[in-house]
């Protein structure tokens, strides 16, 4: 928990520093190795403050696959939130 919370504290600094210096780009991800563990840090757009954190056995584990998979399951995240944002708009008949 405590590598979450410094991995989130990361991000939100690092977007704090983008914003300041009037960067346009979003951070896609943030890879961190520790000890043998590769620790994969992707923002949810669609929610803000939301991460997916993804560890990996550095031994085991493909990290540019794991990238990827982070990636579409963070766009399925998006996809889902917006369908859901669609259905309960109050100005829509059902």
């Amino acid at each position: 928990v405590d590598i979450a919370v410094t991995c989130h504290a990361e991000l939100l600094r690092i977007g704090i520093k983008m914003e300041a210096l009037r960067l346009k780009n979003n951070i896609e991800d943030v890879s961190i190795i520790l000890g043998g563990q590769n620790h994969i840090v992707r923002p949810v757009v669609s929610w803000s403050g939301v991460v997916i954190h993804l560890v990996l056995d550095q031994a085991r584990s493909n990290q540019s696959m794991a990238r990827q998979r982070v990636k579409i399951v963070e766009q399925q995240i998006d996809k889902a939130t917006a369908e859901a944002a669609w259905r309960h708009r109050p100005d829509q008949l059902i």
